[in-house]
C-alpha cells in the first residue's frame, strides 16, 4: 500500500525542473524600420559566500549574454515583421541596459506541501518518498534599468524584470532531514550556487524578452 501511494504521489507531483515561461507575443510595432545596438552592463553587487543571507543569493550573471540575446531577439522579431511589411531601415537606436539586481530567493513550497507532510508522518523517520519529490520553489529575478537613445537623446527609459522559477528537492539542492520544512536555512553557498546555475539561463532569456517588449512599447508610443 505504501508503494502504491508513493508511486501515485510521484505521478501527481513530478520531479525537479524549471517552470515553463510564456512565449513573447507577436510583434505589433513597425520594427523593420529600426536598427538596434544593445549594450548591457552589470550594476549590482554579487553576494560573497561569507556574506550569504539566509533567504536569498545574488549570483554573477552573464550580462554580455543578456545583451546578445536582446539584440538577437529584436532582430528575429524585426525579420518576422519585415516578412509581412517590407520596408527600408530608417532609424538607428541604442539600448543601454544596466542589470541592477540579480536575486535568487526561496519562494516557499508548491501546493503539494500538504501531501509531503503526510508522507513525512506516514514514513517517519525514513521519509524516503520525499527524497524524490521536488517541492522547494526558488526563483531568480533579474532587474534592469534601460534607456533607449537616438542621436544622443533619450527616447524612452524604464525598468523591467526577467524571472525564472524552478523546483528543487533532496536530489537537486542537497539532502537534509525533512529539508523542505527547513528551507532555505540549511543551504550553504555551494548549494545556492547550484540552484542559481540552473535558473540563470532562463532568467537571462526572460530579461532579454522583457527588454525587447519594452522597446516595442516605447516605439509604439515614443516619449514626447
Amino acid at each position: 500500500m505504501r508503494i502504491v501511494l508513493f508511486l501515485a504521489f510521484l505521478l501527481i507531483s513530478g520531479c525537479s525542473g524549471l517552470e515553463e515561461r510564456e512565449p513573447p507575443p507577436q510583434p505589433t510595432s513597425d520594427l523593420a524600420r529600426i536598427g538596434l545596438a544593445v549594450r548591457a552592463r552589470a550594476a549590482y553587487e554579487v553576494t560573497e559566500p561569507t556574506k550569504l543571507p539566509s533567504a536569498r543569493y545574488s549570483p554573477k550573471v552573464d550580462v554580455a549574454a543578456v545583451g546578445s540575446l536582446t539584440r538577437d531577439l529584436f532582430d528575429g522579431r524585426k525579420h518576422l515583421w519585415n516578412s509581412i511589411h517590407p520596408i527600408l531601415l530608417t532609424r538607428s537606436l541604442n539600448l543601454d541596459a544596466d542589470v541592477i539586481q540579480a536575486n535568487v530567493r526561496y519562494e516557499g513550497q508548491r501546493g503539494i506541501w500538504g501531501l509531503k507532510l503526510f508522507f513525512t508522518i506516514f514514513f517517519f523517520p525514513i521519509d524516503f518518498p520525499n527524497y524524490f519529490i521536488a517541492s522547494d520553489r526558488f526563483a531568480l529575478t533579474l532587474t534592469a534599468r534601460w534607456r533607449l537613445i537616438e542621436k544622443e537623446q533619450v527616447v524612452a527609459e524604464g525598468t523591467c524584470q526577467g524571472k525564472q522559477i524552478g523546483y528543487f528537492g533532496d536530489l537537486s539542492r542537497g539532502w537534509y532531514f525533512v529539508g523542505y520544512l527547513r528551507m532555505p536555512s540549511p543551504l550553504n553557498a555551494g548549494e545556492w550556487q547550484e540552484i542559481a546555475d540552473q535558473l540563470i539561463p532562463g532568467a537571462q532569456d526572460a530579461l532579454a524578452e522583457a527588454l525587447v517588449l519594452d522597446v516595442e512599447k516605447a516605439l509604439a508610443s515614443p516619449k514626447k
